[in-house]
C-alpha cells in the first residue's frame, strides 16, 4: 500500500524582541515522490487581509485528500507581525511593525537595503522559502468595493487563464512588488486579488478554495500530459490601463456607480454633496470600476477609485 503524502509543517524565525519574544513565518511542504514542478502559495502579506488564510488551511487539507503529484509550499500568514493589529476591537489598516501603509510589505525594498532593512529581511525570509519554487501565487485582497483580478506579467497569460478568474492585468516592467520579483527571479508568478479584505464566509473561502484547487489540477494534468482547456472569457489589461480617479471637490461622496459594471464617457459616476450644492461628477472614459478606496468623505483631488480604461 502506498504512503500518503502529507504536509510538514516548518517555521522560521525572522524577529526577536528584547523580551525574548519570537516572531515566525510558518509554512508547510508538501513533497510527493516524482514531483516536477514547485508551487508556492502565500497570503497576508497585508495586515488586514484576512481572507485568503482560512483558504489556505483548507487548501492543506484538499490537496492531501486529492493527493496531487506537484510539490506545494504554503504560508498561510507571510506578515506575522499582523496578527495583534487591532484598535478598538477593528482590524487595523496594513499593520507591520512601522504601523504604517507606506512601508506595507508588499512594496518590497530589496532595492534599499540600507534604508529599510527591516522590512528587506522579511521579505528576504520569504524569497528563501520561496526560491525553488517554478510558480508563485501571492494572494491579496482589495479594498471593500472591489472587482476580482489577477496581476501577471504578459508572459504568464495563458497560465493566468487557468485560475478562471475575472480580469487579468498584465506588466512589462516591475514596479517592485513581490510578484514582480518573482518574476525576475525566471519563475511563473501571479498576484491574485480578491474583493473585501475584512470579510469572509463560508461560501467565500468554498469558491476560492475550489479556484486554487482547479488551477493546482490543471498543473498535475499537465504534467500527465492530459491537459483540459479552461475557457476565459474576461478583458485582458496592460498595467498602463489602470488609472486613478480623483474627486474633484470635498465633502461627502455618494457612489452612483458599481464595481464589475462596464460604464460610457459621460455616465454619471458619483454625486458630491458640498456646502456650495451638490456636484455631478461624470466618467471622462469609457471604464470598468476596479477598486473603489473606502474613502467617502474626501478632500479636493483625493484619489477615490480606480478603474480600468475599456
Amino acid at each position: 500500500m502506498q504512503q500518503k503524502n502529507t504536509f510538514s509543517r516548518k517555521t522560521q524565525t525572522i524577529h526577536t524582541t528584547a523580551s525574548w519574544t519570537e516572531y515566525n513565518i510558518e509554512y508547510y511542504h508538501y513533497s510527493p515522490t516524482g514531483f516536477s514542478k514547485t508551487i508556492y502559495l502565500q497570503a497576508w502579506l497585508h495586515g488586514t487581509e484576512i481572507v485568503w488564510t482560512p483558504i489556505l488551511y483548507e487548501l492543506l487539507q484538499k490537496i492531501e485528500t486529492e493527493q496531487l503529484s506537484h510539490r506545494i509550499i504554503i504560508v498561510p500568514i507571510a506578515n506575522p507581525f499582523s496578527l495583534d493589529s487591532q484598535i478598538m476591537w477593528l482590524q487595523t489598516w496594513y499593520n507591520n511593525i512601522h504601523t504604517n501603509a507606506s512601508n506595507c510589505l508588499n512594496y518590497n525594498r530589496l532595492w534599499h537595503w540600507n534604508t529599510t532593512p527591516f522590512e528587506a529581511h522579511i521579505v528576504k525570509s520569504l524569497l528563501d522559502i520561496s526560491q525553488n519554487a517554478d510558480i508563485v501565487c501571492d494572494l491579496h485582497c482589495a479594498w471593500y468595493e472591489s472587482a476580482e483580478h489577477i496581476y501577471c506579467h504578459t508572459d504568464s497569460i495563458d497560465l493566468a487563464k487557468k485560475f478562471s478568474i475575472d480580469n487579468i492585468i498584465t506588466w512589462q516592467e516591475p514596479w517592485s512588488a513581490f510578484e514582480d520579483t518573482q518574476h525576475t527571479l525566471w519563475k511563473k508568478a501571479f498576484t491574485l486579488e480578491l474583493g473585501a479584505s475584512r470579510s469572509t464566509s463560508k461560501q467565500r473561502v468554498t469558491w476560492y478554495t475550489d479556484h486554487i484547487m482547479k488551477f493546482l489540477k490543471h498543473l498535475d494534468q499537465n504534467a500527465n500530459k492530459n491537459t483540459s482547456e479552461t475557457t476565459y472569457a474576461g478583458p485582458i489589461r496592460s498595467q498602463n490601463q489602470l488609472s486613478s480617479f480623483y474627486a474633484p471637490y470635498g465633502w461627502v461622496l455618494v457612489w452612483h456607480s458599481e464595481i464589475w459594471k462596464r460604464y460610457k464617457a459621460g455616465d454619471l459616476a458619483a454625486k458630491i454633496y458640498t456646502i456650495a450644492g451638490i456636484k455631478d461628477i461624470h466618467r471622462n472614459k469609457d471604464s470598468l470600476f476596479l477598486i473603489k478606496n473606502a474613502i467617502h468623505a474626501p478632500y479636493a483631488d483625493q484619489e477615490i477609485a480606480q478603474y480600468l480604461e475599456m
